[in-house]
């Protein structure tokens, strides 16, 4: 983007801005991911209940494996269990529940349309993000700006010639002819 030397937005769009706006996209993307991401499971109960919480009830509606406690819920759970103590890795024990349950897999894709929805909000916050900031910014210049030279010296003016008059303005309304007296 080029900026004009009349441009309102020529006076803060500089690199530093840029520079600013990376650093708030990145660290909000950084943020967000780790508030999101608990990291790989640690004991072997925290992995049965992430690979349950990923794969849905084949009998419930919108509920997982790990939420559910019906007895086919109960039943995968145990399944899982016992592959994870037999030492399969989590995308064998995926592939083995799709397989017996195909359409389950609650993961959800890493490529195509799918990836937008991950990504779509992250760059949807940081635009909101970049708007609130040029509009405190713009709101912050507004209220910076003072009186220019010509308001400065109408006052200037006004204030010798009242000085000059020095002339009492009476406290009340005056009355004229027409409002009482006569």
């Amino acid at each position: 983007m080029t900026r004009r030397a009349g441009s309102p937005m020529g006076k803060w769009v500089t690199p530093r801005f840029w520079a600013w706006l990376g650093v708030v996209v990145i660290g909000g993307s950084v943020f967000l991911f780790g508030a999101v991401d608990d990291g790989p499971p640690r004991t072997d109960a925290d992995r049965v209940y992430s690979l349950a919480k990923n794969f849905g009830c084949p009998v419930c509606d919108g509920q997982s494996v790990a939420e559910s406690d019906t007895v086919v819920a109960r039943n995968i759970r145990q399944q899982i269990a016992r592959r994870v103590d037999e030492g399969r890795s989590d995308e064998t024990i995926i592939a083995e529940l799709e397989a017996a349950f195909p359409g389950n897999d609650y993961t959800p894709a890493a490529s195509g349309l799918s990836s937008l929805v991950w990504i779509l909000p992250v760059v949807v916050g940081a635009g909101a993000l970049a708007g609130l900031f040029v509009i405190f910014r713009r709101w912050r210049q507004e209220i910076e700006l003072g009186a220019s030279d010509a308001d400065e010296r109408l006052v200037d003016q006004f204030r010798r010639e009242s000085e000059a008059e020095d002339v009492d303005y009476p406290a009340g309304p005056v009355q004229t002819d027409e409002q009482g007296d006569g």
